[in-house]
């Protein structure tokens, strides 16, 4: 972010208590921690905090200025050169700096929804279009009202791709975000149950994600999925723009995979099928799932003007961000972690996608919670156990309260099963048990911090109390 006082006080009607009007700021912090000179410090107020405690810690380590709903006290403690601006709501403040940034720098922005694949879809986009294009996107899934603005503020000057993640978990953020960072290109993955205990039904997580869509101008695109059953009803639920992509397996959607395969030791190779054009492509990232996210990363870079044979040569050098998918072997056994979030579509993905792996003489599923699924909790974690027992897998741990349906679920379907309160206890108990090669799918919601019971397997294992010493 490159902007002056006067241009923040201008977008956002603040109030300069102190300090020249053509200061030219240089970034923009909501963390004292992430000062590191220069930039202006942003007081938000949570639920559990108020940013303004720290507004003097952070001229202290040289922030530029404060924006501060209060501010005067400030002017005493601030240096000639500080500055201090005083605006009525913080963090509507964040949105119009960041709203007035993005219509500066002004790059083709394509903005990601969905009920799952969102962040891995993001990352896939961002990573084709960085080998041709100025590309930034939003760090991990800093997805809502104020990780999508500071994403938007770390835009660099001349970027011409922007990639952001834009989330919800009740109706009407989705528009709220795209109020912010007016998408040229909007994508949704899929909808499905994720957040469903903030939602009446499904239907109404369809109309919500629709929000996205609604929010495109004229000669915006609109990218798809033909897999969903959704998609079908979108123009029911939002205004449709002129241009909408089809992504998926259907032989009518605009960009489309065939010849699908698996690759050792996991991965698969497919065809891109655009028109008459089919692009070789592969994958080196676990999970069938990833092929769709695929699509939709390749439907949105077409439409950024990238070559398709570009946009494959780029998905072969993918590779998973940490906790999605992400693929680890050690001495003789393999990991699948797979737990940064977690819903009952993603999870059901992931259990069956194991049938495309070439090794593993036994299937581990260490299995937590799938949280915010309201009343359908009980009845989509005994599904997941069902299909866990039908997709064969020898050995299941479950953590968690609502888990302990699925763990129920697969013992009633001949599986062994065991149950625990936490991930700790789970990783404790599964360490000594795991065999040489076995392959564990460690699914769950990122709250049941699934990371916890991989640590146990790590520290057992480095022990040589466990798993190296199995046969």
């Amino acid at each position: 972010m490159k902007l002056t006082l006067q241009q923040i006080a201008g977008v956002t009607g603040g109030i300069i208590l102190k300090g020249s009007p053509e200061l030219l700021v240089r970034g923009l912090a909501t963390d004292t921690r992430a000062i590191t000179g220069g930039e202006v410090f942003l007081a938000l107020r949570g639920d559990r905090f108020d940013g303004e405690a720290f507004a003097v810690a952070a001229l202290e380590k040289g922030a530029a200025g404060v924006i501060v709903r209060g501010g005067n006290e400030l002017c005493a403690v601030s240096s000639p050169d500080q500055f201090v601006l005083q605006v009525n709501d913080t963090e509507v403040a964040l949105a119009d700096v960041a709203r007035a940034w993005r219509s500066i720098v002004n790059p083709r922005l394509v903005a990601i929804t969905g009920s799952a694949g969102k962040t891995t879809t993001k990352d896939m986009l961002a990573h084709i279009c960085s080998g041709v294009r100025r590309t930034h996107a939003t760090k991990g899934n800093y997805n809502n009202h104020i990780g999508l603005p500071l994403t938007l503020l770390d835009m660099p000057e001349d970027c011409e791709v922007a990639v952001v993640e834009a989330g919800m978990n009740h109706s009407g953020e989705l528009r709220h975000l795209a109020s912010i960072c007016h998408p040229n290109i909007a994508v949704v993955t899929n909808i499905g149950s994720a957040h469903l205990g903030n939602f009446k039904d499904e239907e109404e997580i369809a109309r919500a994600k629709c929000e996205l869509i609604s929010s495109l101008p004229d000669r915006g695109v609109a990218v798809v999925n033909s897999d969903c059953s959704w998609t079908a009803r979108h123009s029911e639920f939002c205004r449709m723009p002129d241009r909408v992509l089809q992504f998926g397996m259907r032989l009518d959607a605009d960009v489309r995979a065939d010849q699908i395969g698996s690759v050792h030791p996991c991965g698969y190779h497919f065809q891109i099928v655009v028109g008459s054009e089919r692009f070789p492509a592969r994958l080196n990232v676990f999970g069938r799932c990833q092929i769709s996210n695929a699509l939709a990363a390749t439907a949105a870079a077409l439409e950024l003007g990238i070559p398709g044979h570009i946009i494959a040569d780029r998905l072969t050098t993918f590779r998973a961000p940490a906790m999605r998918c992400e693929v680890e072997r050690r001495d003789g056994f393999m990991i699948i972690h797979d737990y940064y979030n977690a819903s009952p579509e993603a999870v059901i993905g992931s259990i069956r996608s194991m049938r495309d792996m070439d090794e593993g003489e036994r299937r581990v599923l260490l299995l937590g919670d799938m949280l915010e699924l309201g009343d359908e909790s009980i009845a989509l974690h005994r599904r997941v156990g069902e299909v866990a027992a039908e997709e064969r897998f020898n050995l299941v741990v479950t953590v968690g309260e609502f888990a302990a349906e699925a763990a129920t679920a697969v013992r009633l379907a001949g599986v062994p099963s065991e149950h625990f309160a936490t991930s700790k206890e789970a990783g404790q108990w599964l360490a000594p048990e795991l065999r040489q090669s076995d392959v564990l799918l460690v699914k769950g919601s990122r709250g049941m911090k699934m990371e916890l019971a991989v640590a146990e397997l790590s520290r057992v294992h480095q022990s040589g109390e466990g798993i190296a010493n199995r046969v």
